[in-house]
Protein backbone atom coordinates (compact mmCIF):
# COMPACT_ATOMS: atom_id res chain seq x y z
CA UNK A 1 0.00 0.00 0.00
CA UNK A 2 1.27 3.41 -0.96
CA UNK A 3 0.09 6.45 0.93
CA UNK A 4 0.71 10.09 0.28
CA UNK A 5 0.31 12.48 3.15
CA UNK A 6 -0.29 16.09 2.23
CA UNK A 7 -0.17 18.86 4.75
CA UNK A 8 -0.80 22.47 4.03
CA UNK A 9 -2.26 25.71 5.15
CA UNK A 10 -4.72 28.03 3.57
CA UNK A 11 -7.69 30.16 4.22
CA UNK A 12 -11.30 29.85 3.25
CA UNK A 13 -12.51 32.01 0.41
CA UNK A 14 -14.09 35.20 1.69
CA UNK A 15 -17.81 35.91 1.72
CA UNK A 16 -18.45 39.59 1.02
CA UNK A 17 -21.44 41.70 2.08
CA UNK A 18 -22.17 44.79 -0.03
CA UNK A 19 -24.56 47.14 1.78
CA UNK A 20 -26.27 50.51 1.59
CA UNK A 21 -27.12 52.59 4.68
CA UNK A 22 -30.39 53.62 6.27
CA UNK A 23 -29.98 57.39 6.41
CA UNK A 24 -32.11 60.45 7.21
CA UNK A 25 -31.37 63.77 5.50
CA UNK A 26 -32.58 67.32 5.11
CA UNK A 27 -33.77 68.06 1.54
CA UNK A 28 -31.26 70.90 1.10
CA UNK A 29 -27.84 69.24 1.31
CA UNK A 30 -25.40 69.87 -1.52
CA UNK A 31 -22.44 67.48 -1.77
CA UNK A 32 -24.19 64.84 0.39
CA UNK A 33 -22.12 61.65 0.55
CA UNK A 34 -24.11 58.40 0.33
CA UNK A 35 -21.74 55.55 1.26
CA UNK A 36 -21.63 52.12 -0.36
CA UNK A 37 -20.15 49.59 2.07
CA UNK A 38 -18.37 46.25 1.70
CA UNK A 39 -17.05 43.87 4.34
CA UNK A 40 -15.89 40.28 4.65
CA UNK A 41 -18.40 38.34 6.76
CA UNK A 42 -16.12 35.39 7.56
CA UNK A 43 -12.77 37.14 8.09
CA UNK A 44 -10.53 36.97 11.12
CA UNK A 45 -9.61 40.30 12.76
CA UNK A 46 -6.92 42.03 10.72
CA UNK A 47 -7.56 39.92 7.63
CA UNK A 48 -8.28 41.76 4.38
CA UNK A 49 -8.47 41.20 0.63
CA UNK A 50 -8.37 43.46 -2.40
CA UNK A 51 -11.27 43.32 -4.81
CA UNK A 52 -10.83 44.51 -8.39
CA UNK A 53 -12.97 45.81 -11.24
CA UNK A 54 -16.13 46.22 -9.16
CA UNK A 55 -19.18 47.20 -11.20
CA UNK A 56 -22.46 47.78 -9.37
CA UNK A 57 -25.80 49.43 -9.95
CA UNK A 58 -27.99 51.13 -7.32
CA UNK A 59 -31.66 52.13 -7.79
CA UNK A 60 -33.82 54.56 -5.81
CA UNK A 61 -36.57 57.16 -6.23
CA UNK A 62 -35.18 59.97 -8.38
CA UNK A 63 -37.02 62.70 -6.45
CA UNK A 64 -35.04 62.24 -3.19
CA UNK A 65 -31.38 62.30 -4.30
CA UNK A 66 -29.44 63.46 -7.35
CA UNK A 67 -25.91 61.96 -7.54
CA UNK A 68 -23.40 64.02 -9.49
CA UNK A 69 -20.09 62.27 -8.81
CA UNK A 70 -18.45 59.43 -6.90
CA UNK A 71 -15.62 59.49 -4.33
CA UNK A 72 -13.74 56.50 -5.76
CA UNK A 73 -14.14 55.16 -9.28
CA UNK A 74 -16.42 56.52 -11.97
CA UNK A 75 -20.12 56.73 -12.76
CA UNK A 76 -20.84 54.72 -15.90
CA UNK A 77 -24.54 55.56 -16.14
CA UNK A 78 -26.89 57.89 -14.26
CA UNK A 79 -30.42 57.86 -15.66
CA UNK A 80 -34.08 57.92 -14.76
CA UNK A 81 -36.01 54.88 -15.91
CA UNK A 82 -39.71 54.05 -15.49
CA UNK A 83 -41.74 55.62 -12.66
CA UNK A 84 -39.17 58.03 -11.19
CA UNK A 85 -36.58 55.30 -10.60
CA UNK A 86 -33.00 56.54 -10.85
CA UNK A 87 -30.42 53.94 -11.87
CA UNK A 88 -26.78 54.72 -11.09
CA UNK A 89 -24.16 52.30 -12.40
CA UNK A 90 -20.59 52.77 -11.19
CA UNK A 91 -17.19 51.12 -11.47
CA UNK A 92 -14.28 50.97 -9.03
CA UNK A 93 -10.79 49.80 -10.06
CA UNK A 94 -9.85 48.27 -6.70
CA UNK A 95 -10.58 48.45 -2.99
CA UNK A 96 -9.23 46.76 0.11
CA UNK A 97 -11.90 45.31 2.38
CA UNK A 98 -11.82 43.58 5.77
CA UNK A 99 -14.26 42.39 8.43
CA UNK A 100 -14.91 46.04 9.35
CA UNK A 101 -17.57 48.06 7.52
CA UNK A 102 -15.41 49.54 4.73
CA UNK A 103 -16.59 52.44 2.57
CA UNK A 104 -16.22 51.08 -0.94
CA UNK A 105 -17.18 54.43 -2.46
CA UNK A 106 -19.62 57.30 -1.91
CA UNK A 107 -22.22 58.71 -4.28
CA UNK A 108 -21.93 62.50 -3.99
CA UNK A 109 -24.83 64.76 -4.85
CA UNK A 110 -27.81 66.79 -3.72
CA UNK A 111 -30.66 65.67 -1.50
CA UNK A 112 -34.03 66.79 -2.82
CA UNK A 113 -37.54 67.57 -1.67
CA UNK A 114 -39.46 65.21 -3.88
CA UNK A 115 -42.72 63.41 -4.32
CA UNK A 116 -41.99 60.83 -1.59
CA UNK A 117 -40.62 61.13 1.93
CA UNK A 118 -38.57 57.95 1.78
CA UNK A 119 -37.02 55.64 -0.80
CA UNK A 120 -35.43 52.22 -0.63
CA UNK A 121 -31.82 52.07 -1.86
CA UNK A 122 -31.48 48.81 -3.77
CA UNK A 123 -28.59 47.10 -5.52
CA UNK A 124 -29.61 45.76 -8.91
CA UNK A 125 -29.51 42.00 -9.29
CA UNK A 126 -25.76 41.44 -9.34
CA UNK A 127 -22.35 42.95 -8.79
CA UNK A 128 -19.49 42.13 -11.13
CA UNK A 129 -16.06 41.93 -9.50
CA UNK A 130 -12.78 40.06 -9.53
CA UNK A 131 -10.93 38.65 -6.52
CA UNK A 132 -8.63 36.14 -8.19
CA UNK A 133 -10.00 33.28 -6.07
CA UNK A 134 -9.91 35.08 -2.72
CA UNK A 135 -13.69 35.42 -2.42
CA UNK A 136 -16.35 32.92 -3.33
CA UNK A 137 -19.72 34.56 -2.70
CA UNK A 138 -21.44 37.81 -1.87
CA UNK A 139 -24.67 39.14 -0.40
CA UNK A 140 -26.49 42.40 -1.12
CA UNK A 141 -28.16 44.46 1.62
CA UNK A 142 -30.55 47.29 0.77
CA UNK A 143 -30.80 50.58 2.64
CA UNK A 144 -33.07 53.62 2.64
CA UNK A 145 -32.95 57.39 2.40
CA UNK A 146 -35.58 59.36 4.32
CA UNK A 147 -36.10 63.10 3.92
CA UNK A 148 -37.00 65.25 6.92
CA UNK A 149 -39.99 67.31 5.79
CA UNK A 150 -42.52 69.71 7.27
CA UNK A 151 -45.58 67.65 8.20
CA UNK A 152 -47.73 70.44 9.66
CA UNK A 153 -51.23 69.92 8.31
CA UNK A 154 -50.00 67.33 5.82
CA UNK A 155 -46.75 66.13 4.27
CA UNK A 156 -45.12 69.00 2.37
CA UNK A 157 -43.87 67.19 -0.71
CA UNK A 158 -43.36 68.29 -4.30
CA UNK A 159 -45.85 66.84 -6.72
CA UNK A 160 -44.96 66.31 -10.33
CA UNK A 161 -47.46 66.96 -13.07
CA UNK A 162 -47.76 67.18 -16.81
CA UNK A 163 -50.03 70.20 -17.13
CA UNK A 164 -50.64 73.46 -15.32
CA UNK A 165 -53.84 73.58 -13.32
CA UNK A 166 -55.37 75.80 -10.65
CA UNK A 167 -58.29 74.85 -8.37
CA UNK A 168 -59.97 76.59 -5.42
CA UNK A 169 -61.89 74.55 -2.82
CA UNK A 170 -64.62 74.96 -1.69
CA UNK A 171 -66.33 77.10 -4.24
CA UNK A 172 -67.87 79.38 -3.03
CA UNK A 173 -65.29 79.85 -0.24
CA UNK A 174 -66.26 80.02 3.44
CA UNK A 175 -63.89 80.73 6.34
CA UNK A 176 -61.19 78.50 4.81
CA UNK A 177 -60.20 77.79 1.29
CA UNK A 178 -57.63 75.62 -0.41
CA UNK A 179 -55.86 76.86 -3.50
CA UNK A 180 -54.16 74.10 -5.47
CA UNK A 181 -51.81 75.09 -8.25
CA UNK A 182 -50.15 72.32 -10.22
CA UNK A 183 -47.14 72.97 -12.45
CA UNK A 184 -44.21 70.73 -13.33
CA UNK A 185 -43.18 70.84 -9.67
CA UNK A 186 -45.37 72.23 -6.95
CA UNK A 187 -45.46 72.50 -3.17
CA UNK A 188 -48.61 71.90 -1.15
CA UNK A 189 -49.51 74.39 1.58
CA UNK A 190 -52.65 74.73 3.64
Amino acid sequence: DNFIILRGRGKAAANVLFSLPDTTVLPTINRFRLPVYARITNASPGESIIIYDVTAEVRFNSTVFYPESISRGSILNNEIVASYTRRVKFQIDSAEISSEKNILTELIGSTLLGSVKSSTLIFSDSIAWETYGLASSYELESGSITTIICETGQDRLLLTGDESKMSIFPNPAGNELIIEIRVLESDRKS
